[in-house]
């Protein structure tokens, strides 16, 4: 019902008879069927992050990568490709054997899951593994870490997540828990890696002594989805998400959650075909004063439409005062440059950038 007030839900039928069916019931329920529809293919089970495709950004268009399911439900393994026929858009088959649940990415360069993929591929090696990320998914940097919980499992949506291109979610247990030091381990090394934007992660802590499944969470847009369990750490898991995620509305769901199995396992994103997509590293921390800051962006129109050249655009502003906009001049192909001037020594400058 949250997700269908902002956003077009695909449910994954069986037939069209149930389609109906589960359309009656959601109606009853008060959801906004309008902005629900049905994809009817058969399929084993509902974890639709463990089968679902993976979605990459492609110089014109929004396609699709499909791995080898690690678990042996054919149905569900078909899914991508009948989600690429739903949308209409490419597929491409990847000769790795995953699952999504153990994968997390940037959106830029960066991905992690746990040591998983490595028990599951033993026919190639690790660098082989490396190279599949790269040529298929664009991934540079794959990091593969040891499981903390220590569960059979093993999928890093249990235990981490990235809530932004340098901040990553880790859960944190109790120092009596037999897995501490591992969960300890794990939060010092992001807090020592490099992120694609050439700072180090910030490392935000939530805890779950319990096994509650905090770090499975589902982020739409500017919503974050994130299981409850009536425990006592429940409004902390809150508060944790809302002081890493400034701007964004955070929200808590009961539900039949597991420690392994919540709300990440069972929602798989659909890109915006058609997106406006606005790629920027950010300058960030304490630089040099200089005579001016040159801000520059790559500004891709997925529909084929047109981006309005007056629209694009750095506003900033210094220390509490007000926004102010300088339009950003377009070089080559879709890179549009702008310099904020320089500033008084000691300044903080926030800025953002805007096109349509």
């Amino acid at each position: 019902a949250e997700m269908a007030k902002s956003v077009t839900v695909t449910t994954i039928v069986s037939s069209s008879t149930q389609a109906t069916q589960v359309k009656t019931e959601y109606q009853s329920k008060g959801i906004n069927v309008t902005n629900c529809n049905f994809l009817v293919a058969p399929h084993d089970s509902y974890w639709t992050r463990d089968y679902g495709p993976l979605f990459i950004a492609g110089d014109q268009k929004i396609e699709i990568v499909d791995f080898t399911y690690n678990r042996p439900r054919v149905n569900d393994d078909n899914i991508p490709i009948k989600l690429a026929t739903f949308l209409s858009i490419n597929a491409y088959s990847m000769n790795l054997v995953q699952t999504g649940g153990n994968y997390m990415n940037d959106g830029i360069s960066i991905a992690a899951s746990t040591d998983l993929v490595w028990d599951e591929n033993t026919s190639i090696t690790h660098s082989e593994i490396n190279q599949l990320m790269q040529s298929n998914l664009g991934v540079t940097n794959y990091i593969v870490r040891e499981d903390p919980q220590g569960e059979y499992i093993k999928h890093v949506d249990c235990w981490g997540k990235f809530l932004d291109v340098d901040k990553i979610l880790i859960a944190k247990v109790s120092t009596t828990n037999a897995n501490y030091s591992k969960y300890e381990t794990a939060a010092t090394f992001f807090a020592n890696q490099t992120t694609s934007w050439g700072n180090k992660y910030q490392v935000y802590r939530v805890n779950s002594p319990n096994g509650e499944p905090y770090t499975n969470s589902y982020i739409l847009n500017n919503k974050v989805l994130v299981p409850q369990t009536g425990s006592a750490y429940d409004a902390d898991a809150l508060a944790a998400y809302r002081a890493a995620m400034h701007g964004y509305t955070v929200i808590g769901f009961t539900g039949s959650w597991e420690s392994t199995d919540a709300l990440h396992c069972r929602v798989h994103e659909i890109p915006d075909l058609k997106m406006l997509k606005i790629s920027h590293t950010p300058t960030l921390g304490t630089i040099v004063q200089q005579n001016s800051y040159l801000i520059s962006s790559q500004v891709k129109a997925y529909s084929g439409q047109s981006v309005y050249p007056d629209s694009i655009r750095v506003f900033y502003k210094v220390n509490s005062g007000n926004y102010q906009s300088i339009k950003m001049t377009q070089g080559t192909g879709n890179t549009y440059t702008a310099s904020i001037p320089q500033q008084p020594a000691g300044s903080t400058i926030s800025y953002y950038i805007h096109a349509a």
